[in-house]
């Protein structure tokens, strides 16, 4: 079989579309694929594909994380170490418990937010000639800058 009737969903008559690759069918099973060289370009653009399907937010992912760190309000559940954890943490004295583990990614959150100025919602760059005229704020229900030149 090809890399695309590998990856891509297999139609059949009698059952529902299945993808080879999550199947029971490929569980112990000798696999082979045609047209081997050219499945590192099909694998490529599966990955492309299936990342250009997930839009995702990164600064507003940040902007929610650094605002849920700075409360610092977390349950107990998460901020004591389970039984395992505290073995672990006897057996590694290097080890973090979960509330080092929470201030830790605190710190790195306040650090890349002041090195960028992530309080600001609109950045510009200058043009070397001072000349700002040609930025747009468009507005799809959340802000997205765009500058031209």
């Amino acid at each position: 079989m090809s890399m695309d009737k590998f990856f891509l969903g297999n139609t059949t008559i009698i059952e529902p579309t299945y993808s080879f690759y999550n199947n029971d069918i490929t569980k112990n099973a000798i696999i082979f694929i045609d047209e081997f060289d050219a499945t590192r370009d099909r694998l490529l653009n599966q990955i492309i594909t299936r990342g250009l399907e997930n839009h995702i937010d990164y600064l507003g992912l940040f902007h929610r994380v650094y605002a849920s760190l700075k409360t610092r309000d977390f349950p107990a559940e998460l901020t004591t170490a389970s039984k395992l954890q505290q073995a672990y943490l006897d057996e590694h004295k290097n080890a973090k418990n979960p509330m080092e583990i929470i201030e830790g990614f605190g710190g790195v959150f306040d650090e890349t937010y002041d090195r960028f100025a992530m309080q600001y919602s609109f950045k510009t760059e200058e043009d070397g000639k001072g000349d700002r005229s040609r930025n747009f704020i468009f507005n799809r229900f959340k802000s997205s800058t765009l500058g031209l030149c």
